[in-house]
Formats: C-alpha cells, structure tokens, sequence
C-alpha cells in the first residue's frame, strides 16, 4: 500500500465514483446506499490477511508458517470473524525476518570477496 499516495486523496468521495473532490469541497451524498470513504495518512492499526500481506511483501506461504509457529497471531473481529493482524505486530516480525534469515545468494556469495 502506497500511503503517501493516498494522503493526498480527499477525505470523502461519492462510493463507487472515480470522480475525485477539490480540497475542502465534498459531495452531497444522498439515500441509504451513500457513504463517505475516509481515507488515513498512517496506516491502520490492524490489517486482515489481504491487507497485511501486501502491507509486510511477506509471501502468502511464509505467512502461514509464522501462524503456525506462533510469530503472528490474527485475532477474529466482526460478524463474519475476518481474521485481523495488528500493525505493531506485523512490524517486528518483518524487522527479525530481515535481521536474522539469511537468503539462498547470500550463503551463495559467502566468503567471496574476503582477503
């Protein structure tokens, strides 16, 4: 997710519009089915799976493991109990994955280059 993009987007906007809002000017909205899509500069606090998958870039089947093994756990929100990450958490497992996995080129290359 690009947030920067999308703090630059207006606040609200008519649903299902392309259309989009001068600053300071939103659209009337009427009838049941009108809603105002409100859009944040931070990202969210908590992420379904979808959401935190493109947000980590961690590939869907390393995802699962860290289920699995414990790393991430979701929490079941809602009438349907979609499945939510928080983002802190999401955070630091991205950070000890970067900080301790070493890559299959890395142990290819290893010792190259050394005196």
């Amino acid at each position: 997710m690009d947030f920067a993009r999308l703090s630059a987007l207006p606040l609200s906007a008519q649903a299902g519009s392309s259309r989009q809002c001068a600053p300071g000017q939103g659209h009337r909205m009427k009838g049941a089915a009108a809603r105002a899509d409100i859009v944040f500069a931070a990202p969210p606090l908590t992420f379904n799976r979808r959401a935190a998958l493109t947000y980590t870039g961690i590939a869907d089947k390393l995802f699962a493991q860290l289920e699995d093994n414990g790393a991430l756990t979701g929490r079941p929100i809602g009438r349907n109990g979609e499945r939510v990450y928080l983002r802190e958490q999401l955070d630091e497992v991205t950070i000890k994955l970067f900080r301790t996995t070493a890559t299959d080129i890395d142990d290819e290359f290893e010792g190259i280059g050394r005196g």
